[in-house]
C-alpha cells in the first residue's frame, strides 16, 4: 500500500515536471485573424516626382462601410503572453495579450479601419508600429512586408518582418521574439543604409494604448519639447496641470510631448482602476527619444475614436525614438539626424505587462518597480517578468533601512510598506543576486542620480543668414530628403564661404543623388585641394569618378578614405565593388573581409564574400557565409538569390519576397549586382516575375543586353517594355538614367520619353522633364499621361491636357483637376458645371462633393451649399477641416447677407449655425478658446448693436478683442470680408 502511494507521488511529480516543461514552451505559427475591415483602394496612376513620397504612389479611396475579412497573421505564444503580428499591415504587432487577465497590454483594435493619416494615405490605429526612413508613418504601414518565422535553439520563437524603404533606399528588419519563460516580448531592430551616400535617419516605434480617464503615463523627465524643439516643463506644465495624467490634457489641440531630461531607460502606461499597465524598456543610448501623442480630448480629437475603431474606444500613442524628437526646426539643439554610408544600426526593446503595483518609477528586463511616498512611510511594489530569487535592499541617504529576499514567479506581484522613514532622506532601491552583488535594478530618488543638464535652447543671437546658419539649414534639408532646398541653401552658404568643406561635402552629395557626376567631381576636387585626406571628400571623389568611368581615380579616393577608421567599412565595400567589376575576386574577398573588421555582420560585405566564393567556384565557403547571413538577416534577399544561383531552387528565393512591391525588391537587387559589375545576374533579376510586368525593369534589362552587344534581343526586350502600362511604373534610381536615355534613342514610343521625363524631374531638372513631355505631342492614348503633363503646364495648355485626359477616361481624378483649374482661374460657372457633372458620376467621392459646395458659394448660392453639406459625409484626413471651412463660409455669407438686408435676428440665427462643427463633415470641434471666431463675433456684435442690445454687443466685442489677441498672427479671409462689407 505504501509502495503504491510512493508510486502515485512519483507519477504525480513526473506529470508536474512534464506540465511545467510544456508550460515553459514558446510556439510560433501562421494563423488567421478576422477583422471588420474598411478597405482602401485606387492607387494613383499619376506620378508625383516632386513629392516627398516618391517613388511611392498614394491610395485615394477609403470606405465608410466595413465587412468582415480574414487576414493572415503570425501568432507567438508562451505561458504568459499571446502576440499577434500582421505582416499584411506593415509588420505591425497587432495585439499582445497577457493571458491571466485576457487583456492586451497594447491597444487591440478589432477593426482594420483605414483612414487618411499616413504619407501614402491609409493607416490603422493600434498595436506597435515600427517607422523608418523619413518623418511620418513608414510607407509600408498599411501594406504587406516580407516575413519569416523561426523556432530558435534557446527555446524562444521569432517572427521577422522586413522591408526596403524606397524613399531613402534603407532597409529595416525587426525580429519580434518571445522567450519560453518570460512575460516580455522583444523587438530587435536592424536598420541599414544600403547606399554609399548619407541618407536621412528616422526611426520611431509607435505603441498604442487605450485612452481612459484613469490612464497615467510614467515618462521620466524634466521637460518636454515639441516638434520644432521648443522646451516646456514636465510633468507639470506652465499652467500647473500634471499632463502625465491623460485626463488632465483636456485643453488645447493635439498633444505631442517629447519627454527628456533624465537618464532613463523606460516608460510605462498604468490604469489606476484596473491596476493593469504596460512597460517599454530599452537602453538609454538605444532610445533616448520618448514621445506621447494624444489626439486631444475635445471633439477635435475624440472624433477619431469612431473614425479609426468600431468598439475599442480612443487611444494614445507612446513612442520611442532614436533621437530626442521628430524634428522640424533648424534653430534649436534638436535637429534632423543623418545615416552614414553602409552603416548598420541595431538595438533591442522590451515590451511587457505589469499589474497591481500602482505605477512605475523604474523598469528593466527584470520587471517594474513602484515607490509611493505616504508622509513618513512609503509603499514598495515589484512586478517581475521573469522568475527571480534575489535580494531587494533599500537605503536612506546611503544607510540600509530594509532588505528582503524576493522569490517570485513570473508576474507575481510583491508589495510592502516601510514605516517611519528618516525625515527628508532620499531613498535608493536595489535588486541584486545578493546584498553585495552587482545590481540588477536600481532606483534612486536623488535628482543627481537621474537628472540631465544638457542645453535645450540655442543661442538667441545665432545668425541664420550667416555661412553657418545657411549651412545648417541646408544640412537639415538634406537630412530631411529635401534636395531642392538643400541645393539652394548650400549654394548660398558657399557664396559666403567658398571653401567651407562641410558645405562642399553636402552639395557634392546632392549632386551625386541627382546623377550630376561631373559637378560632384568638381566639388570633391575642391575639398581634396584643401585637405587631401578628408575622408568624406575622398568617398565623394571616388563615387563621382566611378560613375564617370575613371576606376583608378575612384579606387584612389576610396583607398585614402579607408585610412580613417570611421570610413573604413564604407571605403572597403566600395573598393570590393570596384574589384568585382574587374572580376578580381581575391581582392573582393580581401576588401570585404576588411569591411567586416569594422562591422562584423555588414550585409554588403557578407554578400560580396558570398558572391566572390561563388565566382571562384567555392560553394562550401559560399554556403558558410549564407549560414552567417541567414542567422542574422533571414530576409536578406541578396544572399537568398546567391544561394538560388548555387542550388537552382527558385521557390526558396522568391517565396519570401512577400511585400507590396516585389518588383522593386528585385530591381534593388539588380542594382546591387550592377554596382558589382554582374550584369547577367542583374538581367535575370529584372526579368523574373513580377519584374517582367514592370516596364522600368524591362528597359533596364534591354539596356544590359545592349551593353552586352545583343542588339536584336535588346530590341525585343524594349518592345516588351513598350507594351506595358505606365501606371505605377515609377523610375527613381540613378542607374536607370542611362538605360532610359538609350531607350529614347532607340524607340519611337512616347512612353520612353515619358519615363525619362519623370526620372529627370525627380532628379531635379523639371524644365528638361517638361521638354520631354512636350516632345510626346498628343500621340499618347493614356489619360494619366495628360494628367501628368498638365502638372507641368499652365493656362490654356494645361486645360487642353485636362480635356484630352477627360476624353480618354472621365475619371474622378480628371474631374477634380478640371474643377480645380476652373476654380484657380476664377471661372466659377464652369467650375460649377463640372462639379455637377462629376458629382453625379462619382457620388461617393467626398472631395468632389466639397468642391460642388464651394462652387455654390462662388455663385452666391449660400443656402443651397449649406443644405447640400448637411446631407453629405466626409471621411477626413489627419488635420483635415475643409468640410467645416466650406460649411462655415456658407452660413457666414448668409448671415452677412441678412445683416446687410437689415434682418439682424435672422443673421444671429445663421451665425449660430456658423459656429457649429457638424461631424458629418469630418472635423470635430476644438475647445472654444482654440477656435478663431473673429468673423462670427464681429458680425454678432454688429447685429446686437443694430438691435439696440448694447449689453450683448459689448460681450461679443470683448470676446472679439480676446480672439484678436489670440489669433493676431493668423489671417481669416471671412473676418476681413465681413469688416470690409460692413
Amino acid at each position: 500500500m505504501r509502495n503504491n502511494s510512493i508510486t502515485k507521488v512519483i507519477a504525480s511529480f513526473g506529470v508536474m515536471l512534464s506540465l511545467n516543461a510544456t508550460a515553459q514552451k514558446a510556439t510560433v505559427r501562421e494563423d488567421v485573424i478576422s477583422l471588420n475591415t474598411y478597405p482602401f483602394s485606387d492607387p494613383n496612376p499619376v506620378p508625383q516626382p516632386e513629392s516627398s513620397i516618391y517613388p511611392y504612389f498614394s491610395f485615394d479611396k477609403f470606405s465608410d462601410k466595413g465587412t468582415q475579412q480574414d487576414w493572415k497573421c503570425v501568432t507567438l505564444e508562451n505561458p504568459y503572453l499571446k502576440v499577434t503580428v500582421m505582416p499584411s499591415q506593415g509588420g505591425k504587432i497587432w495585439a499582445a495579450i497577457e493571458k491571466s487577465s485576457g487583456e492586451s497590454f497594447v491597444y487591440y483594435n478589432h477593426a482594420a479601419k483605414y483612414r487618411l493619416v499616413a504619407m501614402r494615405g491609409p493607416w490603422t490605429s493600434g498595436g506597435i508600429e515600427a517607422n523608418f526612413g523619413v518623418i511620418g508613418h513608414v510607407p509600408t504601414t498599411a501594406t504587406p512586408v516580407d516575413y519569416f518565422i523561426r523556432e530558435n535553439v534557446d527555446g524562444s520563437v521569432s517572427c521577422y518582418v522586413a522591408s526596403l524603404e524606397l524613399i531613402t533606399h534603407t532597409w529595416w528588419q525587426v525580429e519580434i521574439n518571445l522567450p519560453p519563460d518570460k512575460a516580455y516580448l522583444t523587438t530587435k531592430t536592424t536598420f541599414y543604409n544600403a547606399t554609399p551616400l548619407v541618407r536621412p535617419y528616422y526611426h520611431w516605434m509607435n505603441a498604442a494604448y487605450k485612452a481612459t480617464d484613469d490612464l497615467e503615463m510614467y515618462f521620466p523627465g524634466q521637460y518636454h519639447i515639441g516638434h520644432p524643439g521648443d522646451a516646456h516643463p514636465w510633468p507639470v506644465n506652465e499652467q500647473g496641470r500634471d499632463i502625465s495624467k491623460y485626463a488632465n490634457n483636456d485643453f488645447g489641440e493635439y498633444k505631442s510631448y517629447h519627454v527628456l531630461g533624465e537618464y532613463s531607460d523606460f516608460y510605462a502606461a498604468y490604469y489606476r482602476n484596473s491596476q493593469l499597465g504596460s512597460v517599454h524598456h530599452s537602453a538609454y543610448g538605444d532610445k533616448p527619444g520618448m514621445k506621447i501623442w494624444i489626439w486631444g480630448l475635445s471633439r477635435q480629437g475624440m472624433i477619431w475614436e469612431n473614425l479609426l475603431s468600431d468598439t475599442d474606444g480612443q487611444y494614445v500613442e507612446l513612442q520611442s525614438g532614436r533621437i530626442y524628437n521628430q524634428a522640424n526646426g533648424d534653430f534649436t539643439p534638436f535637429k534632423q539626424f543623418s545615416f552614414e554610408p553602409y552603416a548598420t544600426d541595431r538595438w533591442t526593446e522590451y515590451w511587457y505587462p505589469i499589474k497591481e503595483i500602482g505605477g512605475a518609477v523604474k523598469a528593466n528586463t527584470l520587471g517594474a518597480l513602484n515607490l509611493v511616498r505616504n508622509g513618513t512611510s512609503c509603499t514598495l511594489a515589484f512586478c517581475p517578468v521573469q522568475k527571480i530569487d534575489d535580494y531587494l535592499t533599500v537605503t536612506a541617504d546611503g544607510k540600509e533601512i530594509f532588505s528582503k529576499k524576493l522569490t517570485l514567479n513570473v508576474l507575481e506581484t510583491w508589495k510592502e510598506t516601510l514605516p517611519d522613514l528618516p525625515a527628508g532622506a532620499k531613498l535608493k532601491v536595489v535588486i541584486s543576486k545578493s546584498p553585495s552583488a552587482e545590481p540588477l535594478l536600481v532606483y534612486s530618488e536623488a535628482p543627481e542620480d537621474r537628472n540631465l543638464s544638457r542645453p535645450v535652447t540655442s543661442p538667441e543671437d545665432f545668425d541664420k543668414d550667416s555661412y553657418f546658419g545657411l549651412f545648417i539649414q541646408g544640412q537639415q534639408a538634406l537630412y530631411a530628403n529635401d534636395l531642392k532646398r538643400a541645393d539652394t541653401l548650400l549654394r548660398e552658404a558657399l557664396k559666403k564661404e567658398p571653401y567651407a568643406i562641410p558645405a562642399l561635402r553636402h552639395l557634392a552629395t546632392v549632386c551625386l543623388r541627382r546623377a550630376q557626376y561631373a559637378k560632384a567631381d568638381s566639388l570633391a576636387r575642391i575639398i581634396l585641394s584643401i585637405n587631401a585626406y578628408d575622408p568624406d571628400g575622398n568617398i565623394l571623389y571616388g563615387l563621382a569618378n566611378s560613375f564617370l568611368g575613371r576606376s583608378v581615380d575612384a579606387m584612389d579616393g576610396f583607398s585614402i578614405a579607408g585610412l580613417t577608421a570611421s570610413h573604413r567599412t564604407a571605403a572597403s565595400i566600395l573598393l570590393a565593388k570596384e574589384y568585382a567589376r574587374k572580376q578580381d575576386w581575391k581582392q573582393v574577398l580581401h576588401y570585404a573581409s576588411q569591411a567586416l573588421n569594422g562591422d562584423a555582420s555588414n550585409q554588403d560585405a557578407l554578400s560580396l564574400k558570398m558572391l566572390a566564393y561563388r565566382k571562384m567556384s567555392q560553394p562550401n565557403e559560399a554556403e558558410k557565409i549564407y549560414g552567417i547571413i541567414e542567422s542574422e538577416y533571414p530576409l536578406n534577399h541578396t544572399s537568398r538569390f546567391e544561394r538560388y544561383l548555387q542550388n537552382g531552387k527558385i521557390d526558396e528565393f522568391m517565396g519570401l519576397i512577400r511585400c507590396e512591391l516585389p518588383n522593386e525588391t528585385l530591381a534593388e537587387l539588380a542594382s546591387w549586382y550592377e554596382s558589382a559589375g554582374c550584369l547577367d545576374e542583374a538581367y535575370q533579376l529584372l526579368t523574373l516575375p513580377p519584374s517582367d510586368s514592370n516596364a522600368i525593369g524591362l528597359i533596364r534589362a534591354a539596356y544590359i543586353l545592349h551593353i552586352q552587344g545583343k542588339a536584336s534581343e535588346a530590341k525585343a526586350m524594349l518592345a516588351k517594355a513598350e507594351a506595358l502600362s505606365t501606371h505605377q511604373a515609377l523610375p527613381s534610381r540613378t542607374e536607370t538614367l542611362p538605360a532610359l536615355k538609350w531607350a529614347v534613342s532607340q524607340s519611337d514610343s512616347w512612353k520612353m520619353k515619358y519615363y525619362l521625363a519623370i526620372l529627370t524631374t525627380f532628379l531635379g531638372d523639371k524644365a528638361k522633364g517638361s521638354d520631354l513631355l512636350e516632345e510626346c505631342g498628343n500621340i499618347p492614348d493614356d489619360y494619366a499621361f495628360y494628367l501628368t503633363r498638365a502638372n507641368y503646364r499652365t493656362d490654356e495648355a494645361k486645360l487642353q491636357d485636362l480635356l484630352a485626359s477627360e476624353k480618354i477616361n472621365p475619371s474622378w481624378r480628371v474631374g477634380m483637376q478640371l474643377i480645380r483649374y476652373y476654380e484657380q482661374t476664377k471661372q466659377y460657372d464652369k467650375m460649377y458645371d463640372y462639379a455637377v457633372k462629376y458629382r453625379k458620376l462619382y457620388p461617393n467621392y467626398d472631395a468632389i462633393g466639397l468642391k460642388y459646395a464651394s462652387a455654390l458659394l462662388y455663385l452666391k448660392k449660400y443656402a443651397q451649399s449649406a443644405d447640400y453639406l448637411s446631407k453629405m459625409t466626409v471621411l477626413p484626413g489627419e488635420g483635415g477641416v475643409e468640410g467645416r471651412v466650406v460649411y462655415r463660409k456658407a452660413w457666414l455669407y448668409q448671415a452677412l447677407q441678412s445683416a446687410k438686408n437689415g434682418n439682424y435676428s435672422k443673421a444671429l440665427t445663421q451665425l449660430d449655425k456658423a459656429r457649429l462643427w457638424p461631424e458629418n463633415l469630418g472635423a470635430g470641434k476644438p475647445y472654444e478658446e482654440d477656435i478663431d471666431s473673429r468673423a462670427e463675433d464681429f458680425l454678432t456684435a454688429y447685429c446686437y448693436e443694430k438691435l439696440k442690445n448694447p449689453q450683448q454687443a459689448a460681450a461679443f466685442r470683448e470676446k472679439l478683442k480676446q480672439k484678436e489677441e489670440r489669433f493676431a498672427k493668423q489671417k481669416d479671409v471671412m473676418f476681413d470680408t465681413i469688416k470690409d462689407e460692413l
